[in-house]
């Protein structure tokens, strides 16, 4: 029978009481243990999946774990935190953006006063964004001023399409980090995040 003093003093110079060395000073994870450890973790878990669940809605062909299937993208309604920042033009009108190489993309900025700012091609735009049913995905531009310059007449083009479109905005989505603006029509313009 092995004393407990005798086994206390060899772990401390790490010599194990079967005669091996044990690891020197090696700090020992403790496990939480009974029923209220167990409650914790269940707690946890729970708020994980609801704060998961509060930021996600799916549409038709998206799963409600939040991963894309074959027929759809996994889409949210966004929050004024997820759309605050710049955002670069991809697609006006479901057609992907086409530009000189030598040209800036237009983009669109949301500052947190419910203002934006967008470069628009040639112009720089700012105005009003109601944002006031934003997490019922309903979104409106209200346009200011814009400055006046003349350009190539493609980029001129572009950007009388991209503020055309803007104004005719009433709801918004976030389709796979893309956020996404459509009117009446359905889908008007199409960004993804910059950077």
């Amino acid at each position: 029978m092995i004393d407990l003093i005798d086994s206390t003093s060899r772990m401390a110079t790490g010599q194990r009481a079967n005669g091996g060395v044990a690891a020197p000073d090696r700090p020992r994870r403790r496990r939480p243990r009974g029923p209220g450890a167990l409650a914790a973790l269940g707690l946890a878990s729970l708020l994980l999946l609801s704060a998961g669940a509060c930021e996600r809605s799916t549409s038709p062909g998206t799963t409600g774990g939040g991963g894309a299937t074959a027929t759809g993208p996994i889409v949210r309604t966004p929050t004024r935190a997820a759309i605050f920042g710049e955002w670069f033009v991809l697609m006006i009108e479901g057609e992907p953006l086409a530009i000189p190489a030598d040209a800036r993309v237009p983009t669109l900025s949301f500052g947190e006063d419910d203002r934006f700012i967008s470069f628009a091609g040639v112009n720089q735009l700012s105005g009003a964004a109601d944002l006031s049913k934003l997490e019922e995905g309903s979104i409106t531009f209200l346009p200011g001023p814009m400055t006046l310059m003349a350009g190539p007449p493609e980029l001129m083009e572009l950007e009388s399409r991209f503020v055309e479109r803007l104004r005719d905005v009433k709801s918004v989505s976030i389709e796979d980090e893309e956020l996404v603006l459509s009117g009446e029509s359905g889908e008007l313009l199409r960004f993804r995040r910059s950077g």
